[in-house]
C-alpha cells in the first residue's frame, strides 16, 4: 500500500519558521477555547473473589444493572472456569461453569460468561482437542439459574480437527438465542507444524499457507444451532475478535489478513439479510508478518459506534479511536489514544454524551506497564489519562477488560505472578 506524504512547503528565508509559529499559535488558541474533556474519577479497588492461580477475566454487563465477572483457574490447581455477579462493590457467590475438563488456558484467548437476562446465562470456555500446543476447540453451556446447575450445548463449531477455534464473541439474539463468532483453523488442519511460539510470541505465518478464518452461527435456546457463516475467508490467527448491537443487528470487528500481509481492523455487519462483506475501517497499512495477538473493542447505543484497536503501521505503536453514526458503515478519522508507548490490549465504552471512554496497556518501563484510561471525543479531544494499576508489561499480564455499568466503569486485570490472580476495580464515568 502506498504510503502518503504531505506535500513540502516552498522554502524562503523564515517562512517555515514563521509558518511553524503561526501553525503553534493557532492550535494554542483553538485548545484555549475548545471545552475541557472531563477525566474519569479515581478508581476503587474492588475484593474479587478469585483466589491464586485464577488469571484471564471477561466481565459482561447485567441487563438492568451490575456485571458479570469471569475466570479461568489453571488446571494444575484443580482448573476450571468461574464467575461471580458483581453488583456495586459487593460479589455474590462464585458459581463454577465447569470443572475437571483438559482446558486450554492461555493469556490472549480465554473463556466468557453473558448474561441474557434474568438469572439465565450462557458461557463458552476452551478445551483441548489434540496433542499440538493450539489444538483447541470451543464449548458451550446454558444455565436458567445464574449458574447453579448447567445445560451443555455441545461445540460451538462444527469441525472436530485437532487445530485452533477460539477468540469468541458472544451477543444476544432476540428469543434468548446467542450469536456467537470466532477465529476457526480448520483450513490449517493440512499445515506441517505449528509455530511453538503461538499466542505468546507473535508468530510468524506463511503468506501462501491455508489461512484462519472468521466464522459465526446463531445458537437457539435448544442448543440447536443455525448453519456456520463465513464472514472472513482470511484472517489473522490469533487477535480477540468484538461485537457490539446495531440498529438493526450486530456489528463485528476482528484483524484482517490480507494477501500482502497487512493487518488493518475491519467490521462486518449481521443482518437479517446476513452478513455485509468485510469493510476496512481505517487504512493503517500495518504490514507485518506475525500476528499482533491485540484485537479491537467495541461500543455502542443505537447506531453510534465507536471502536478503539491497537496498530503499529510504520513502526510507531498506536492506540486510535474512530466513530461511527451510521451503524459502523463508515468511520470517521481516528484520534490517538495513547501516552506514546502503547502495548495495546485495548477497551472501549460510551458515556452518555458519546464520547468513548478508552483502556490500554501503557508500558512505563522494559518489565512494567500502567493500566490507562482517557476519554476521547468525535472532533479529537482528549482527556488527562487516569492510571488504574501497574501491571506487567509482559504477556503475563494478559488482556484487561472493561465494561460500562450505570454512571461507572468496571476493569479487571491479571495480577501476574508465581500465582497469579485476578483483580479489578470501579471508576465513576466523571471525576467527582
Amino acid at each position: 500500500m502506498p504510503t502518503r506524504r504531505p506535500a513540502t512547503p516552498r522554502e524562503r528565508p523564515g517562512g517555515r519558521v514563521a509558518a511553524d509559529i503561526a501553525a503553534l499559535a493557532l492550535l494554542a488558541t483553538l485548545a484555549c477555547r475548545a471545552p475541557a474533556v472531563p477525566d474519569v474519577g479515581p478508581s476503587q479497588l474492588l475484593a474479587v473473589p478469585a483466589g491464586p492461580d485464577a488469571l484471564a477475566p471477561s466481565l459482561a454487563a447485567v441487563p438492568g444493572g451490575g456485571v458479570l465477572v469471569a475466570w479461568t483457574v489453571r488446571e494444575d490447581t484443580a482448573g476450571g472456569v468461574r464467575y461471580a455477579r458483581l453488583a456495586d462493590t459487593t460479589f455474590g457467590p462464585v458459581r463454577t461453569v465447569v470443572r475437571g475438563a483438559p482446558l486450554f488456558v492461555n493469556w490472549a484467548d480465554f473463556a466468557s460468561v453473558l448474561p441474557l437476562g434474568g438469572d439465565t446465562v450462557v458461557a463458552h470456555w476452551l478445551t483441548r482437542t489434540g496433542d499440538g500446543p493450539f489444538a483447541y476447540g470451543v464449548q458451550l453451556a446454558r444455565s436458567a439459574d445464574d449458574g447453579v446447575t448447567w445445560q451443555p450445548a455441545g461445540r460451538l463449531h462444527d469441525d472436530a480437527s485437532a487445530v485452533e477455534h477460539g477468540f469468541v464473541s458472544l451477543w444476544r439474539e432476540p428469543g434468548g438465542g446467542v450469536g456467537a463468532a470466532w477465529l476457526d483453523g480448520r483450513a490449517t488442519a493440512s499445515a506441517v507444524g505449528v509455530p511453538p511460539e503461538g499466542h505468546g510470541a507473535h508468530a510468524a505465518h506463511d503468506a501462501a499457507g491455508p489461512a484462519m478464518t472468521v466464522r459465526a452461527r446463531r445458537v437457539r435456546p435448544d442448543g440447536s444451532a443455525d448453519a456456520e457463516a463465513v464472514v472472513d475467508p482470511r484472517s489473522c490467527d490469533c487477535c480477540q475478535t468484538a461485537a457490539t448491537p446495531v440498529g438493526e443487528g450486530t456489528l463485528l470487528a476482528w484483524r484482517d489478513r490480507s494477501a500482502t500481509e497487512v493487518r488493518d481492523i475491519v467490521v462486518a455487519r449481521h443482518t437479517a439479510a446476513g452478513w455485509s462483506p468485510p469493510a476496512l475501517v481505517h487504512a493503517d497499512g500495518w504490514v507485518t508478518k506475525a500476528c499482533p495477538v491485540n484485537g479491537p473493542a467495541l461500543a455502542s447505543r443505537g447506531d453510534s459506534v465507536v471502536i478503539a484497536w491497537y496498530t503499529q503501521a510504520r513502526d510507531t505503536a498506536k492506540v486510535l479511536v474512530a466513530f461511527s453514526t451510521d451503524g459502523g458503515r463508515s468511520f470517521g478519522p481516528p484520534t490517538r489514544a495513547d501516552d506514546g508507548a502503547p502495548i495495546g490490549r485495548v477497551g472501549v465504552v460510551r458515556d452518555d454524551a458519546g464520547h468513548a471512554v478508552v483502556s490500554w496497556h501503557e508500558a512505563t518501563s522494559r518489565d512494567s506497564a500502567d493500566l490507562v484510561v482517557r476519554r476521547v471525543t468525535a472532533d479529537g479531544r482528549r482527556s488527562a489519562g487516569r492510571r488504574i494499576a501497574r501491571l506487567s508489561a509482559t504477556r503475563r499480564a494478559g488482556v484487561s477488560r472493561m465494561v460500562r455499568d450505570g454512571r461507572t466503569i468496571v476493569l479487571a486485570w491479571t495480577v501476574a505472578g508465581d500465582h497469579p490472580t485476578v483483580a479489578a476495580a470501579r471508576a465513576p464515568l466523571v471525576a467527582p
